[in-house]
């Protein structure tokens, strides 16, 4: 598969997108008078080298977690008992994650606009999954807009339904990101608005977030944590002084580490799976209708 690297940069952040995936978010520090000096913020899961790999050794497979972030559409989790809806589609979180964003010329700017189309009923080749295919009974657009200002980053999706029908769906983004620091430093702080309406503050530490490994599926015996109706929530390392603030307009988080200094949130429209998120939790959209969820991130 042929790479293609763009960068997105200022004075305060340094991007890298390869293929249409969001690789790299480097801080950048001018600590000691030296301003190449910088931290990494997200975990370069995608970067080239592991992209390239078509087989890669056990060691590494045991070793890293290969995936920056992930878009989950047109449900999230598990296709269990989603055969009447979805009858050609089988593959954990959607069809979205398997069709790669067409990116522009666009490098070194401060935005980068990315899109995915999806015409109804066009089969997708699962890339690792030989001769299996996948496909989505209606047609969408979603584009992907990654900007800059300062020490914000700000991830833009725009849904489109191109049918002439009402659809129904799930929709979520996963990021993964470096503990910035000694991970039993690390601390989350988590508003969210609980069932009698309340607004309550959770701040559990970055090793009490559930442990799950792919390599030894330990999600089949661990649940991820959750909270629903999300209102903000930061992350600070203490060995360091680094932080991360996040705002979004995603209703509710998942979050789970799939290494010991690495956690993943996923931003989510619901945190039920199967048939139980097409009840009160699915999201409908018209005919042409455009929706669009935020994720902003202040990298300090």
């Amino acid at each position: 598969m042929k790479v293609k690297r763009q960068k997105i940069e200022n004075d305060f952040t340094k991007g890298l997108i390869v293929n249409g995936q969001l690789t790299q978010l480097l801080r950048i520090l001018s600590e000691n008078g030296d301003p190449q000096r910088g931290r990494h913020f997200f975990h370069r899961g995608g970067n080239p080298e592991l992209l390239n790999m078509s087989r890669p050794n056990k060691f590494l497979k045991r070793k890293i977690w290969y995936r920056s972030e992930k878009t989950m559409f047109p449900y999230i989790g598990s296709a269990d008992g989603l055969e009447e809806k979805f009858p050609n589609l089988t593959e954990r979180n959607g069809i979205a994650k398997l069709i790669p964003f067409n990116t522009s010329d666009q490098d070194g700017e401060t935005d980068i606009e990315l899109s995915q189309t999806y015409k109804a009923n066009k089969k997708i080749s699962h890339p690792k999954k030989k001769g299996q295919k996948q496909s989505l009974e209606f047609g969408y657009d979603l584009e992907k807009i990654i900007g800059l200002e300062q020490d914000m980053v700000d991830i833009v999706f725009k849904l489109t339904n191109t049918n002439d029908f009402e659809i129904k769906y799930q929709f979520g983004w996963q990021g993964t990101f470096n503990s910035l620091g000694y991970s039993k430093e690390g601390w989350f702080n988590i508003n969210y608005i609980d069932e009698s309406k309340k607004e309550i503050t959770d701040r559990p530490k970055l090793r009490d977030i559930p442990l799950i490994l792919p390599i030894y599926r330990e999600r089949k015996r661990k649940r991820k944590k959750l909270y629903e109706n999300l209102v903000n929530l930061s992350y600070d390392n203490k060995s360091t002084g680094r932080r991360i603030e996040i705002g979004t307009n995603f209703p509710h988080l998942q979050m789970w580490r799939p290494y010991r200094n690495i956690f993943t949130l996923e931003f989510v429209t619901s945190v039920k799976s199967g048939i139980k998120a097409f009840g009160k939790q699915v999201q409908k959209l018209g005919p042409q209708e455009t929706k669009e969820y935020i994720i902003n991130l202040r990298l300090i």
